[in-house]
Formats: C-alpha cells, structure tokens, sequence
C-alpha cells in the first residue's frame, strides 16, 4: 500500500468505493515521497448529502452515474467522476 493515491467515497463514514487518483491529476506521479524519500499514502475522503441519499441498501455501489457521459445533455447532476478532477 506504500505510495497510494486514492479518493475514497465514504457516505455515512463507511468507504463504500475508492479510485484511483493517477491519471486524473495533471503530473501525479505514481508515488508520492516525502523529503526523507520515504513513500507515503494520500487518501482524499468524499462524503456528503448527494452519497448519503444515493448509496444503495448493501452500500455497494451508488445510484448516480460513474461518467460525465452516461448523463442526458444539459443534466445538472454530477457522475462520481467529476467528483475526482478532470
């Protein structure tokens, strides 16, 4: 687990979904160093109303879409993706 970089999605305080954050940030390397060159964890924790209502009973997935796209044009909601960066 040493040098991971994730977004966890903790409605309810309970982690129901993490992803990866490499990738989604601009010059996010793969592991992150301290000063003393030893690897270290970063974890961003999500929470709030939108996850608290829309986790299902089992708290395994969410009813809201994981993409952008899978949303109808013009939509004001938000996919679980654009809650982790472009």
């Amino acid at each position: 687990m040493s040098g991971t970089i994730k977004f966890i999605f903790a409605p309810r305080n309970r982690v129901v979904k993490s992803e990866k954050l490499v990738g989604r940030i601009p010059n996010l390397t793969r592991r992150l160093r301290g000063e003393d060159d030893n690897d270290f964890i970063y974890a961003a924790y999500v929470d709030g109303s939108l996850l608290d209502e829309s986790v299902n009973d089992a708290r395994t997935d969410f009813s809201i879409a994981e993409a952008d796209t899978e949303l109808a044009p013009g939509s004001d909601h938000l996919a679980l993706d654009s809650l982790c960066g472009p």
